[in-house]
């Protein structure tokens, strides 16, 4: 089995120059690699989404929509896992358990797209109706 690759944040400083985070555990795992091919890839971070995103989807949109589908306060989850499966997808291959994609790897901007697309879904194949989010009161 292979071991998972680690992933490391930084910044691009003014010069140029690349300034890593935790730049000793870096350092260290490069030095297991020795003598080895790499591939390095280096791309903009993403905004992390948001605690209102997610409590906006458990708090607000999943529980109206499973109330309006008949099902019980508890089976939110259910509600959740249908809709990342139907919007969102699997994750991909090698995936011999057809595991979804997971909202714990998506950006800011995917969950707000992700939102819309819930609230899209949820009007045209089940002619529900949710809140927007600025006209929702925390409970």
């Amino acid at each position: 089995m292979s071991q998972p690759v680690p992933v490391w944040a930084g910044a691009v400083l003014a010069d140029g120059r690349l300034a890593l985070d935790a730049r000793g555990l870096f350092k260290g795992y490069l030095a297991r690699l020795k003598g080895q091919r790499v591939t390095v890839t280096v791309k903009k971070a993403g905004r992390a989404k948001s605690r209102s995103q997610t409590g906006y989807l458990w708090g607000v949109l999943y529980p109206v929509i499973a109330e309006e589908l008949g099902y019980r306060e508890y089976e939110t989850a259910e509600v959740h896992d249908a809709f990342m499966r139907e919007i969102v997808g699997l994750r991909p291959e090698p995936n011999p358990l057809q595991l979804r994609c997971s909202l714990a790897t998506m950006t800011h901007e995917e969950v707000s797209s992700y939102i819309e697309d819930v609230r899209h879904l949820a009007l045209t194949k089940f002619g529900i109706v949710t809140p927007d989010a600025e006209k929702v009161e925390a409970a």
